[in-house]
């Protein structure tokens, strides 16, 4: 597994290698061109020395770095005070709840889900802490 954002930290360089095109990953459009060719090589040799392996994604649904979406968007879970809602807290940098009850950030993790797959690096997609319903059915339908 591999992609642009990991539990070894942002901007550390994975096996797969690919970056998203925006500084925001959460508003991302593709993967740039140069690490999709990348991932791609990559991904050939892997399959070489294994022909079984499967290569997943994760696409972030549930919390992600400060650094994943704009501070003023609607798609991070706020509080009634309207500061944004500690999520995970055990990785290298502390993780932030995203608004996974927005239909419109459901649309976004069904996107970039669909974006992963066509990519032709990944044969399907992790969505970690279990899913949530609206968001596993949306991305389903890849």
């Amino acid at each position: 597994m591999g992609g642009a954002l990991s539990q070894l930290g942002e901007g550390v360089e994975l096996v797969l290698g690919l970056v998203w095109d925006h500084p925001n990953h959460g508003l991302a459009g593709r993967f740039t061109e140069a690490s999709l060719a990348q991932a791609r090589s990559n991904r050939k040799r892997l399959v070489e020395l294994n022909p079984n392996m499967l290569l997943l994604m994760e696409i972030r649904w549930r919390d992600a770095p400060r650094s994943f979406l704009p501070e003023d968007s609607p798609w991070w879970l706020r509080d009634s005070s309207g500061n944004i809602v500690k999520g995970w807290l055990g990785g290298w940098e502390p993780f932030y709840m995203l608004n996974y009850e927005h239909e419109a950030f459901q649309d976004n993790v069904a996107r970039q889900a669909k974006i992963a797959v066509e990519s032709g690096v990944y044969d399907g997609i992790m969505l970690d802490w279990s899913g949530h319903f609206e968001v596993i059915k949306k991305s389903g339908r890849l």
